[in-house]
């Protein structure tokens, strides 16, 4: 998967990429646009596209490399244990109060919870494709003038951050919680990318650590 965008160029649409990671930003998270839990997923994806090709974005989606599931196993603990660590410390050591995720709220029918929880988690399918648009072509370009690992580093970091920027306005400008526990601690869902080469180990990841907050309160509501 680095490989080839080490190699790929840019497209001539790629400048309409900007304007569909900003839509699906806005869709996700605006509350304006219907179908929210969808806009991730197209924004991210058709930035892929424009940015590259297809068969970039088909590429990127591929099969995991065999043995792939520890990593994501790995990519778990990692990252449970860094949001625990960057919550107490932003909590009892800055004082900062955080604010509650509202994709885990849950009532109503249990038929409509099962309905929720399957749109959270296309969005989750999204999210990671959003952060991958991002990801992706800076990668690009910062493996022109840096070692691979370090390029990945780099794309991998700021994009993690930005990423975490797209929820200010959901957690009331908190900076912390956006940048840190939002931001950084999602880096062990990019690692997983990159060892199992393909975005499916990232997107797996992501999807059981949410279920693990999100089953429980669907089922108890």
């Amino acid at each position: 998967m680095l490989p080839g965008l080490e190699k790929t160029p840019f497209s001539k649409w790629a400048a309409l990429s900007i304007f569909l990671i900003a839509l699906g930003v806005y869709g996700s998270l605006s509350g304006v646009l219907p179908l929210s839990w969808i806009w991730f997923a197209v924004g991210g994806g058709g930035a892929i596209w424009c940015q590259f090709n297809f068969e970039t974005l088909k590429c990127s989606l591929a099969r995991m490399k065999p043995g792939s599931w520890k990593f994501i196993i790995l990519a778990l603990v990692l990252s449970y244990v860094t949001t625990t660590i960057a919550m107490i410390f932003g909590q009892f050591v800055l004082g900062i109060h955080f604010t509650a995720n509202a994709n885990g709220n849950f009532s109503g029918p249990m038929l409509g919870r099962i309905v929720d929880l399957l749109e959270v988690t296309f969005s989750l399918v999204g999210e990671e494709l959003i952060t991958a648009a991002v990801a992706f072509p800076l990668y690009h370009l910062a493996s022109k003038k840096l070692p691979a690992q370090w390029a990945w580093v780099v794309a991998s970091v700021v994009s993690s951050l930005l990423f975490g920027l797209m929820h200010f306005k959901i957690y009331h400008g908190n900076l912390y919680q956006c940048l840190v526990v939002i931001g950084l601690t999602r880096l062990p869902f990019n690692y997983a990318w990159r060892k199992a080469d393909s975005l499916w180990a990232g997107i797996i990841a992501h999807i059981i650590y949410d279920w693990i907050i999100f089953v429980p309160a669907m089922l108890t509501g």
